[in-house]
């Protein structure tokens, strides 16, 4: 009988007599299924130890409720761990998280937009770059925190800042802040912000070229691929950040056309799927997979007679790649997506958007949905849209929840629990938003 109980509830050992050893008697929650970001009521009876609830190390005393940690998509394992010191009981719940699908305003205490927001290792995001409400270029840095959906100063800035730059996290957890229209000149090309002791250094050498609107690149062996963007002109130029040595290099093999607002989605290993851009010559630039391991570029079969720029492009899990929305040479903003498969490395039509969206913020849920949010449609009437609208993997397009308000060059940054942090952008009159919204 004892080795029953024990079984049961995750025990073992030690030389008590049945009464004496941690045992469960039950563990339960106040329901089964919750939205993303609530909290469970748990509560547990239990004899013989004292206990615990993980995740969190939230003590429990016999017969009370305690409170959860927020909760994110999908199952959520909640266990509760009764000892003596020598003996252990066990048991798990298993309870479900959902989507509400609605947004949710939260407080921002800074306007920003153009600027760009990255989820650091520890689950808080990292907003860096853009501009204010001033019309200046802020060095500031902030960082919002999810539990508490507060933002807090970083305690550290950049040298200076910047718009049309980009900004990757790095595999060791820290970020590269490359390139872009300075507010200061003379300060480094790019930078390294360090979360883990909140400083940020310039890196060891300076780019080899110019970029605004470029496209940056991690790739898998943690070194970051920097292709075209403006200096004089649109470049066609190629670069690598590598972090082992803080510096850049450039390759010899060029893009096939130089390009700007264009899309680069790693692929397997060293391969880039570089997609669209604006040229200096007006002309479509074509599709085109670069390897860095070999410095060569292949040009793939357009399928689109039109120039595409200011788009996004998502790897699905599938390794597919998606390029969604933007606008083409004329400005005319798109409605069309297009699905590039690397398996057969060909192009192909995927989906229509309800809504002509450039200059838009995606971010993929938990459920592997993607949300496109706001951007700007190009309509005389209402040329900055508040609308959002779900794509999945089968193609399946549905209206989302409407945001509080309209915005573009806004940034939508999944977080660990599965919502979506929607900060900042511009309004309709180009004016930086202090605001921010949460899909849940």
């Amino acid at each position: 009988m004892l080795a029953l109980l024990l079984c049961a509830c995750g025990g073992g050992g030690g030389t008590d007599s049945p009464s004496e050893v941690p045992s469960i008697v039950q563990f339960g929650a106040d329901r089964s299924s919750y939205f993303v970001g609530e909290r469970a009521q748990l509560t547990a009876r239990f004899e013989n130890g004292t206990a615990r609830i993980e995740p969190g190390g939230i003590p429990v005393q016999d017969g009370q409720s305690v409170t959860s940690l927020a909760l994110g998509y999908g199952p959520n394992e909640v266990e509760l761990i009764v000892s003596d010191g020598v003996t252990t009981a066990t048991r798990k719940l298993t309870l479900n998280g959902t989507y509400r699908d609605r947004m949710r305003t939260i407080e921002v205490p800074f306007a920003r937009g153009e600027h760009a927001a990255l989820r650091l290792a520890d689950g808080r995001v990292l907003v860096a770059g853009g501009e204010d409400a001033s019309g200046t270029l802020p060095a500031s840095l902030w960082v919002f925190d999810p539990a508490t959906e507060r933002f807090a100063d970083f305690g550290a800035t950049l040298s200076t800042g910047r718009v049309g730059f980009t900004a990757t996290r790095l595999n060791d957890g820290t970020v590269l802040v490359a390139g872009g229209e300075r507010g200061l000149t003379a300060a480094p090309s790019a930078e390294i912000i360090r979360p883990a002791d909140r400083t940020v250094i310039p890196t060891a050498s300076e780019m080899q070229r110019s970029r605004t609107f470029a496209a940056a690149t991690l790739l898998a062996d943690g070194r970051v691929c920097l292709s075209g963007g403006t200096g004089l002109a649109a470049g066609d130029t190629v670069e690598i950040y590598d972090p082992a040595t803080g510096r850049f290099t450039l390759l010899a093999e060029r893009l096939s056309f130089g390009r700007y607002a264009h899309t680069a989605t790693p692929l397997d290993g060293s391969r880039v799927l570089i997609y669209g851009g604006f040229t200096a010559s007006q002309q479509p630039a074509p599709p085109e997979i670069y390897d860095v391991a070999t410095g060569t570029g292949t040009p793939l079969p357009a399928i689109e007679a039109h120039a595409r720029g200011n788009h996004v492009a998502h790897r699905m899990p599938d390794g597919s790649v998606l390029i969604i929305g933007g606008e083409d040479g004329d400005a005319t903003t798109l409605t069309s997506v297009v699905r590039f498969d690397p398996a057969t490395g060909l192009l192909a039509p995927f989906a229509s958007l309800a809504t002509p969206r450039a200059l838009l913020a995606l971010g993929q849920l938990a459920d592997a949905r993607l949300l496109l949010v706001g951007g700007n449609t190009g309509q005389p009437d209402d040329d900055v849209t508040n609308t959002t609208e779900t794509l999945a993997a089968d193609a399946t397009r549905r209206d989302g929840p409407v945001m509080s308000r309209a915005r573009w060059l806004h940034t939508a940054t999944p977080l660990v629990d599965g919502r979506l942090l929607i900060l900042g952008g511009l309004d309709a009159d180009r004016r930086p938003i202090a605001g921010a919204e949460v899909y849940e």
